[in-house]
């Protein structure tokens, strides 16, 4: 298995990158929302790695931290997600808004990827929340403390999406302030 790359940045496009490493030139398929993070042309580059062998091809993919490429693994452990599908939620949101979405049960959110519908977003939410959930998972993935948990949950209730919520919570809240207290500002910033 390739764990990760380190080499110089060949060429990008939207999709994917060419890593030069000694002499050997790899192509690599990446998020799209990966491309303003990207080093210039030339420079070096270190993308952790999903390494796909299947009959007809061989696939990597790169991402830039950790978390994403363990969110990356995580869906296409759900029967239904390939890894277009997969890089496709990567495109949109990154790995923290996908897991809070999983364990919210945001279905609409996670379904807004290409290639996901709402019966297979139904099934990632279904077979990844309990893997997500805890502190084995989803707090460590996003460095959620258990009241952003509770807050995320109470906003959820009250229908907003996921990514407005990620927007209004910021590690700025005052985390000593009562849970009320943080809820109340949460929706004051939704609000506006």
């Amino acid at each position: 298995m390739i764990f990760s790359i380190r080499g110089i940045l060949g060429y990008y496009e939207l999709g994917f990158v060419i890593v030069d490493i000694n002499g050997i030139s790899l192509h690599v398929f990446v998020p799209n929302s990966m491309m303003s993070k990207l080093p210039s042309v030339g420079e070096e580059v270190f993308l952790y790695t999903h390494f796909i062998v299947r009959q007809e091809e061989l696939s990597l993919y790169g991402f830039m931290n950790a978390q994403d490429k363990a969110i990356f693994s995580l869906l296409l452990s759900v029967n239904g997600v390939g890894p277009k599908s997969a890089l496709g939620l990567l495109s949109i949101f990154d790995s923290v808004s996908i897991a809070e979405a999983v364990v919210a049960g945001d279905i609409d959110t996670i379904s807004k990827a290409p290639g996901l519908g709402k019966k297979t977003a139904s099934r990632v939410v279904l077979e990844l929340q309990s893997k997500l959930s805890g502190s084995s998972g989803f707090e460590v993935l996003s460095g959620s403390t258990t009241e952003k948990n509770e807050i995320v949950g109470a906003l959820l209730a009250l229908g907003y999406s996921s990514m407005e919520i990620r927007q209004a919570i910021d590690d700025d809240l005052d985390s000593d302030a009562p849970l009320e207290e943080q809820l109340r500002i949460v929706l004051q910033r939704l609000g506006r």
